[in-house]
């Protein structure tokens, strides 16, 4: 039976979830600030640079679930929206089983690549000791990820986001302890990776054990439930990684054909304008939970009335802060940095028209989501990542650093089109794949 659709309720909950997420994201940021110049001080020019490496790759390790967290979100929002307990806590069992096995294969191999490098190298096993705490403490945090996803997808991203806050809170303190007793990097990837690792089984333990034991996870191995949630899921992690590297490559050519010069200037202009895309997307992802739940309930008019209200926040949010960097980036970059960059207008205007574009399809992304999962979506953005590597190394090749930025903006054109034609033709009726 489905509930009363409560709109005030809804509404209040998917602003609290947004204030959530942005308070979260400023912790974060605080933390950094303080975190890395005491990392610089502490461990010094070598071993900082290894403790970044480790932290780059622990970003990496974050998609070994192959998009499975993410796979279960429309699953259990619509479980939950029917009153199904027992359907939710299936899906849960299902996933934490398969996070186990993946926590466990991590750490396996993990383990004996550190071992056979630690063999061969100069240092010893000694040398490889930061790396074999983080293969320790990136694999048993692993599953933790579950209840975050889990949370997120009840519409509690706000305890969610307390939990990641005080993660990283947890971080800082570890930090600040390694620094003042001079310990070494293996201290550091501790208070970094495992003890907000530690603050996620706390989390965990809180909500299954204490807040919703009826949705605690039972050890279910399927086959079965592999072949059904990996492809979903392998759908999720192509939507998350190809934004990245629509732009991210686009450092890496300009380093391999033009020269470390520019490629210092193209990275912070276009640094600064990816900003405004990954500052949309805090407001936006609450937004997928929030609808599905509706879509289920059969809210369609809530659903209508908060996709136009936010189609109408981030076009102009993003198109005023576009406005803002195309005006004075120069000015932004100078007081930013200290550097001085200079690039022609045609990249600089292709360089606002991929922010807006990017931020609005996110906002398209997460609504298509809510209602039919990454199935079209993926194969979309597969599509262009297909056409978009070739076409900008041709463009660079041929008409330098102009040409590179124009061929993203105008392969954003027909993307933008089939985005919105998924959009217009999306399920109106709940999803649970």
């Amino acid at each position: 039976m489905k509930r009363m659709p409560n709109m005030t309720g809804r509404t209040a909950r998917l602003a609290i979830n947004v204030v959530g997420n942005f308070g979260s994201r400023a912790i974060n940021l605080f933390a950094a600030v303080l975190i890395v110049p005491m990392a610089v001080s502490g461990l010094g020019v070598l071993d900082y640079s290894i403790f970044a490496v480790i932290l780059s790759a622990a970003t990496f390790i974050t998609y070994a679930d192959f998009g499975m967290g993410l796979a279960m979100v429309n699953p259990i929002t619509v479980a939950e929206a029917k009153d199904d307990h027992a359907a939710a806590q299936k899906i849960i069992s299902q996933t934490w089983g398969l996070m186990l096995l993946i926590a466990g294969t991590v750490m396996a191999i993990g383990f004996v690549i550190v071992a056979i490098v630690g063999a061969r190298s100069t240092g010893g096993q000694m040398a490889m000791l930061p790396w074999f705490v983080f293969v320790a403490c990136v694999s048993v945090a692993l599953p933790t990820a579950i209840t975050q996803r889990v949370l997120f997808a009840l519409e509690r991203n706000f305890e969610a986001n307390i939990w990641l806050s005080a993660g990283r809170v947890a971080s800082l303190g570890g930090v600040y302890a390694a620094y003042l007793s001079e310990a070494g990097l293996a201290a550091y990837i501790l208070a970094m990776i495992g003890l907000p690792g530690l603050v996620g089984w706390i989390n965990t333990a809180k909500f299954f054990l204490k807040d919703r034991p009826d949705l605690a996870p039972r050890i279910q191995p399927s086959l079965a439930a592999v072949r059904r949630l990996l492809p979903n899921g392998l759908r999720y992690v192509v939507m998350q990684v190809g934004p990245y590297i629509e732009v991210g490559f686009d450092i890496i050519l300009i380093r391999l054909f033009i020269g470390p010069e520019m490629t210092t200037s193209y990275d912070l202009v276009s640094r600064a304008f990816n900003y405004v895309p990954a500052l949309a997307l805090i407001g936006i992802m609450p937004l997928w939970p929030a609808i599905s739940a509706a879509i289920a309930n059969g809210d369609h008019l809530w659903a209508r009335k908060i996709e136009r209200l936010s189609d109408a926040f981030v076009l102009a949010g993003t198109i005023t802060q576009a406005t803002i960097l195309v005006l004075f980036y120069t000015q932004i970059i100078r007081l930013w940095t200290g550097h001085s960059v200079e690039l022609t207008n045609v990249v600089v205007l292709s360089l606002a028209f991929v922010t807006v574009s990017a931020s609005y399809l996110g906002l398209k992304n997460a609504m298509i989501f809510a209602a039919e999962g990454a199935n079209r979506l993926s194969r979309a953005q597969l599509t262009l990542l297909l056409f978009l590597l070739p076409t900008k190394i041709f463009a660079l090749h041929t008409f330098g650093i102009s040409g590179l930025a124009a061929s993203t903006a105008l392969l954003y054109i027909p993307k933008i089109i089939w985005i919105l034609y998924i959009f217009r033709t999306r399920k109106t009726s709940p999803v649970s794949d």
